[in-house]
């Protein structure tokens, strides 16, 4: 269950709600098709079959890492799938400066904490977890991880290396290898989210014991591979000014609700969606509801919302609508207020699954903190200069973790998720290793 799953459903009382309420699209969709008439659209040499939305996908991660080098965490997540513990997540997140800074500089928090805004994070359940299990989930990994730690560890040092957060420079040599682990990025998100991906799950057979991160990528399917280049050229070229005026602070995949609605980008005040369509025309109800949807959900305005955008990536154009003349337009009452219209939808929210426990009412943003090591944070903590010192910091290596820090008990709690994380770290360090 997502936001979108239920924005997709007709009958879902989300999808009601936001139809209802904001009718009046007809001006709307006007300016949007005069914005996008005349874009010119970049289209694969591809027949049938062709993976559109995981093309979409990883020019999503590629369009992010154009503006911040954060974890792909929801790819991180889904690498989890296909492992036997979290073990993959918590060193792979340790790889990218920008967690390791919200950890306070220390490698082995950086696992625990998921870059929200500016330097407001989620600080994860595993945060609380006993001193020893630190150790396990940062012992040398077993065979089964090596895959995946090596793609994601690769990805991180080349968006902090070669190809920093900018323009994008597709003719480095370094932005083919880019492109290509942002499609394995898309086939993990996917596996994530869906709980399949054939791609990955079929690469992976292939590769068998012989799996590495190079290995990996040799498999990216060559039309997706130029279908990406030439979408990347397009925003070099075209998309990326039309962007980064937006300013900031940058948020890439903003999180409204934990595991149940995430957004593309935050540029600035603005909430970008990114569609990678071949035809862009007309404006899609779903496209706006989702942005709708999004909005309405940021309560806390932790994001400080003014305006809402979509980017098409196969035409490389931005339509923005500010919020304070999009609302009065779409909902007839020039009197409505975006506080207002929160207010209804959470109400919304808490009547149709108050009693369902898969809706994760306790991630909603009251229960987003600061992690308990640090001190507060000013709004302009993650500011570049402070990321390069801390990527000037010597790294702890991984195969040779240092002990945990000691401000947390020294006694794990006795049963419940520690005891049930000790069980399963154990037997996985028992055992013989296995190939994934």
């Amino acid at each position: 269950m997502s936001l979108t799953s239920e924005l997709a459903n007709p009958s879902s009382p989300l999808a009601h709600y936001l139809t209802k309420r904001f009718p009046h699209r007809g001006a709307i969709a006007d300016t949007y098709a005069a914005a996008v008439r005349d874009a010119p659209t970049v289209t694969p040499a591809a027949g049938g079959g062709y993976p559109w939305a995981l093309v979409g996908s990883a020019f999503g991660h590629r369009l992010g890492f154009a503006f911040a080098a954060d974890p792909p965490y929801a790819a991180l997540l889904g690498a989890t799938q296909l492992t036997d513990t979290e073990q993959v997540a918590h060193l792979a997140a340790a790889q990218f400066a920008t967690a390791r800074m919200l950890a306070d500089g220390d490698v082995h928090r950086a696992g625990y904490v998921r870059v929200v805004v500016g330097d407001r994070c989620l600080l994860l359940p595993s945060a609380d977890d006993a001193p020893e299990l630190d150790a396990a989930q940062w012992a040398a990994p077993d065979p089964t991880v090596q895959p995946h730690l090596e793609l994601f560890a690769q990805l991180a040092e080349r968006v902090q290396g070669p190809l920093p957060p900018g323009r994008p420079r597709p003719e480095r040599a370094a932005e083919q290898p880019l492109l290509a682990e942002c499609w394995w990025l898309a086939c993990y998100e996917a596996l994530y989210r869906s709980g399949r991906c054939p791609q990955l799950t079929s690469a992976l057979g292939r590769l068998g014991p012989a799996a590495t991160a190079e290995a990996l990528r040799q498999l990216t399917p060559k039309a997706v591979g130029e279908d990406l280049r030439r979408l990347t050229v397009a925003l070099a070229e075209r998309g990326y000014d039309q962007l980064a005026v937006l300013g900031g602070p940058v948020t890439v995949a903003p999180l409204f609700v934990q595991h149940w609605a995430e957004g593309d980008l935050v540029l600035g005040g603005t909430l970008v969606e990114v569609k990678v369509a071949k035809q862009p025309l007309p404006l899609r109800d779903e496209w706006l509801n989702q942005l709708l949807g999004y909005v309405l959900l940021d309560r806390g305005d932790w994001y400080g919302l003014r305006q809402v955008a979509v980017f098409l990536g196969r035409q490389a154009r931005l339509v923005a609508w500010p919020l304070p003349e999009l609302l009065p337009s779409l909902t007839g009452d020039p009197l409505v207020t975006l506080a207002e219209l929160r207010a209804e939808f959470h109400e919304l929210l808490e009547q149709v699954w108050a009693n369902d426990p898969r809706f994760p009412f306790h991630h909603l943003w009251a229960t987003r903190t600061q992690p308990p090591w640090r001190p507060p944070l000013s709004a302009n903590d993650v500011a570049e200069a402070r990321v390069a010192r801390v990527l000037a910091q010597t790294t702890v290596p991984l195969t040779q973790p240092t002990p945990p820090r000691s401000r947390r008990p020294t006694e794990p709690s006795e049963g419940g998720r520690a005891a049930r994380i000790r069980d399963r770290l154990a037997r996985l360090l028992e055992r013989p290793a296995r190939h994934a």
